[in-house]
């Protein structure tokens, strides 16, 4: 975790890019030469002590997606192989869950957690994106979607659209 903070802490630029997410190649505990399924595609820094919440400083609001590893693993070494508009999607819905780690501090929508802070609803055959460990969804759609009460939903604490209502004016 240190590598990351210090890399994130050289190269974020906070006074024009209050969020950041960087795109890098390799996480050295992500296999190369096999199939992982327990390969970390993304890493984001959010305040543990409380769920939920926004990381007061702007020097401590980032996020990697290690791109070359996903590739690798997802088009080379495991089956089936990814075609390329599954990769697409995946990427896509790891920068959603990532940005929404940053973003309002959401927790990822566990067993333990769905209660809490996924009690809202998503549309039918669809999964809230802040599932984890995700599943076949975030390869056959291209848009991410957060769990919600309504369409027209306001800040709570509650549900994923809640919560980045509830902090959409954090700088």
């Amino acid at each position: 975790m240190d590598t990351y903070q210090n890399d994130a802490a050289t190269y974020h630029d906070t006074l024009n890019y209050r969020w950041a997410v960087f795109y890098v190649t390799h996480n050295v505990q992500n296999r190369t030469d096999s199939c992982d399924l327990r390969a970390v595609y993304g890493l984001t820094n959010v305040p543990r002590a409380v769920v939920n919440q926004v990381q007061s400083s702007a020097a401590h609001r980032w996020s990697f997606i290690f791109a070359t590893d996903i590739q690798l693993q997802e088009d080379t070494l495991c089956t089936p192989h990814a075609p390329a508009q599954w990769l697409e999607n995946l990427m896509t819905h790891l920068v959603a869950h990532e940005f929404g780690h940053q973003r309002a501090g959401l927790t990822d929508n566990t067993p333990n957690t769905a209660g809490l802070y996924h009690q809202g609803t998503v549309p039918k055959d669809r999964q809230d994106v802040m599932i984890s460990p995700f599943g076949v969804e975030w390869y056959l759609h291209p848009d991410p979607v957060f769990d919600a009460f309504t369409s027209v939903e306001g800040a709570d604490n509650f549900t994923c659209k809640g919560n980045l209502l509830a902090n959409q004016n954090v700088h």
